[in-house]
């Protein structure tokens, strides 16, 4: 799922970050002309770098950081959800997926931040810049210390655990609401089948 999400991800935050981190006057109109806007960012980026250094600089580090990210995630949201079914059992588990939802996002960024400091500095910056993640870290540590790895990490957790907690309820009873759909129109299905529907 990571590395497949990668593939459109990875373009996808290269313009935003891009877009993002344009030099401006503190909002006060400084942005080139060229970063003003989605398209115009991306059609910028494919003319002054091609269309795969400019798009998909950092898609590599994205990788790297999403395919360990979704696992935690998962696996987190798995085992939560069932120790807190066997703990509390069905009466509760509603919030037992608010509780594991909430937990696995927190988890994902917890374990996975610096990779995200990392791959959001390569794609802020022109390609060529870093030589890889490697050179990435090398540069940020040396620059500005080991704390630079979390700078920012405070916000990411606090939004983590009401979003994905969010996420995964909708999910859920979505699922949940189709899965009885899907049973009913079944025991209609064989009822009919056995001549019920017949006057």
């Amino acid at each position: 799922a990571g590395l497949t999400s990668s593939m459109v991800r990875g373009p996808a935050e290269r313009i935003k970050t891009v877009q993002q981190t344009a030099e401006s006057s503190c909002g006060r109109g400084g942005v080139p002309d060229k970063y003003r806007n989605t398209l115009r960012t991306a059609v910028s980026l494919a003319r002054d770098h091609g269309v795969l250094r400019g798009w998909f600089t950092g898609t590599g580090a994205t990788i790297v950081r999403e395919v360990p990210q979704c696992a935690v995630y998962f696996v987190t949201y798995d085992t939560i959800r069932r120790v807190c079914a066997t703990a509390a059992g069905a009466k509760y588990e509603t919030a037992g997926i608010v509780l594991a939802g909430g937990s696995a996002g927190v988890m994902q960024w917890v374990v996975t931040y610096p990779l995200d400091v990392i791959k959001s500095r390569i794609q802020a910056f022109p390609p060529g810049t870093y030589n890889g993640m490697a050179d990435c870290a090398r540069q940020s540590l040396r620059a500005e210390g080991p704390m630079v790895f979390f700078r920012g990490i405070e916000m990411a957790l606090l939004r983590a655990f009401p979003l994905h907690a969010s996420i995964f309820l909708t999910c859920e009873t979505i699922h949940g609401f189709l899965a009885k759909l899907r049973e009913e129109q079944a025991e209609e299905q064989r009822w009919t089948e056995k001549g019920g529907g017949e006057f």
